[in-house]
C-alpha cells in the first residue's frame, strides 16, 4: 500500500479516467494521506463511477473488494516470505531452527509498514462510511469543493465514532440513568434492541442502527423517510415476525436510494457472518414491507 504517492491529490479529479482511478485505488495512492484527501478521493471516485453509469452499490462493492484483495495479497506475501525464508535457512544454509525462525521477521516488518497508524485509521473511517447508509449519503452529497463542509463532516464522523464506542462500553449505565430523558419511541426501540432477531443473526441493536437513516429528520433531503410508528412497525414485522396489516408508504420516492440501503444491509449481514448472501430473501424484506416495490421482477443486484 501507499504506492503511487507522488502528489496523488494533483491527479485527483472528476475528469480522470475510470481505469486510472481503479488503478490508483488498488495501489493505495489515497489510503496513507490525510483523512481529508482520503474522503475527497471517495467523493471523486463516486463521481467517476456515476459518470460511467455505475450504481452506488457497485461503488461500495468495489471498495470492499479492493480491501479484501489487498488483504489477501498481504497474507500470501507473509506466507511466501516467511515460509520461503524458513525453508531457505533450514535446508539451504543448514541454520539452527531457532535462528531460522528469524525468517518471520520480514513479514512482521512488512505488516507494520503496510498498516501504519494513519493508514489503519483511514481504512477504519472508510469502512464505517461504506457500511453506514446515512454517512455514505451525506458524503457523496457534499459539493466536491466544499472544504468547510468536508471538515464539518469529518468532525461529525470522529465524534460519532467516539460516541458509538462510549455507548457500546457503557450501555447499562446509560439505560439506568436516562429513562426519564427519552421518548416513548426510544423506549420501544430499546425494548426491540433486546429481542432476538428472527430474520437473520444480526443483533437487533445493529439492525436499528443500520435502518435509523430511514427515520431521521436530518436525512430527509437525501433518504426516503418513514414515521416513527412505521419504523417500529417495520422492525417488529420484518425482524420479530409480528403481523403487518398493510405496507409502509415512504415519504419521498427515491427507489434507487431505498434499494441501495437494503442491498447494503444484505452485504453487511453477509460480511459480518450474520447470514448467507440470499438475494430473494433480502429483496422480499424490502418488497413485503414497503409500497411501490415488487418481487419478482425486482431484484437486489449481486
Amino acid at each position: 500500500m501507499g504506492m503511487l504517492k507522488r502528489n496523488p491529490d494533483k491527479t485527483l479529479s472528476p475528469e480522470m479516467g475510470y481505469w486510472k482511478y481503479l488503478l490508483f485505488e488498488y495501489f493505495g495512492a489515497y489510503d496513507d494521506g490525510s483523512l481529508e484527501m482520503r474522503l475527497k478521493a471517495l467523493q471523486v471516485g463516486w463521481m467517476i463511477f456515476s459518470r460511467e453509469g455505475k450504481a452506488a452499490y457497485e461503488f461500495v462493492e468495489f471498495h470492499k473488494n479492493k480491501r479484501r484483495v489487498l488483504g489477501d495479497v498481504l497474507k500470501y506475501l507473509y506466507v511466501i516470505v516467511g515460509l520461503g525464508g524458513l525453508v531457505l535457512l533450514l535446508y539451504v544454509f543448514s541454520a539452527p531452527f531457532f535462528f531460522a525462525l528469524l525468517a518471520f521477521v520480514p513479514p512482521i516488518i512488512i505488516h507494520l509498514l503496510a498498516y501504519k497508524p494513519r493508514l489503519k485509521q483511514n481504512l477504519r473511517h472508510v469502512t464505517h462510511i461504506l457500511e453506514n447508509s446515512q454517512r455514505f449519503t451525506q458524503l457523496i452529497n457534499l459539493p466536491i469543493d466544499d472544504e468547510n463542509g468536508l471538515r464539518a463532516f469529518i468532525e461529525s464522523l470522529r465524534a460519532g465514532n467516539k460516541d458509538a464506542g462510549e455507548r457500546k462500553n457503557d450501555t447499562e449505565a446509560h439505560e439506568a440513568f436516562s429513562d426519564d430523558l427519552i421518548s416513548d419511541f426510544q423506549l420501544q426501540l430499546r425494548e426491540i434492541s433486546k429481542r432476538e432477531n428472527q430474520f437473520n443473526q444480526m443483533p437487533m441493536r445493529e439492525v436499528i442502527d443500520f435502518f435509523n437513516v430511514m427515520c431521521c429528520p436530518a436525512c430527509i433531503q437525501e433518504v426516503p423517510q418513514m414515521s416513527e410508528d412505521d419504523f417500529l412497525l417495520f422492525l417488529k414485522s420484518a425482524f420479530l415476525l409480528h403481523p403487518m396489516q398493510k405496507k409502509i408508504v415512504l415519504r419521498s420516492k427515491k427507489p434507487v436510494i431505498t434499494r441501495l440501503i437494503f442491498h447494503q444491509f444484505m452485504l453487511a449481514s453477509y460480511d459480518k457472518h450474520h447470514d448467507k448472501k440470499d438475494i430473494p430473501k433480502y429483496a422480499t424484506l424490502l418488497c413485503d414491507h414497503f409500497e411501490g416495490f415488487e418481487y419478482p421482477p425486482y431484484e437486489l443486484h449481486v
